[in-house]
């Protein structure tokens, strides 16, 4: 779950640092009171990928919500990954584990289903648009 941590951004590819970009500017935005949807638009329009905004945006807000534990986010300019953006990114890059690691996070059952159905929405807009990110591995 944590083989994104603590890496440097440069480690990635664009995909990758979409994902925490985005994140990064919904968090933000959110801690700002701004609309966190408003504030990642121009990031998703600039990939083509206007499908996978709103269903990253429930994602993230399913996620703030629904924790049993809120999640660290690293800021703007922060040139390594952290917790809450490791997080995200496994849960799209990896399929297999997503479901029990959100059992395991958020108490409500109907709260998983919910993310699950967003995730399955952001992976299937972010392969159309050609935009999978890295596994996380070491190598990759």
């Amino acid at each position: 779950m944590y083989r994104f941590m603590d890496r440097n951004l440069d480690d990635f590819d664009e995909a990758t640092r979409f994902i925490i970009r985005s994140t990064r500017g919904w968090i933000r935005a959110v801690v700002s009171r701004k609309c966190p949807a408003q504030a990642i638009a121009q990031e998703f329009l600039s990939h083509n990928l206007i499908a996978g905004m709103g269903p990253f945006h429930r994602v993230l807000m399913a996620l703030n919500m629904n924790m049993r534990l809120p999640l660290a986010y690293a800021g703007h300019d922060c040139p390594r990954v952290a917790e809450g953006e490791s997080l995200i990114l496994t849960l799209i890059a990896d399929e297999a584990i997503a479901e029990p690691a959100l059992d395991a996070l958020i108490d409500r059952p109907c709260a998983v289903s919910a993310v699950m159905e967003s995730l399955n929405e952001l992976r299937a807009a972010l392969h159309i648009a050609g935009l999978c990110p890295q596994s996380g591995s070491r190598d990759a």
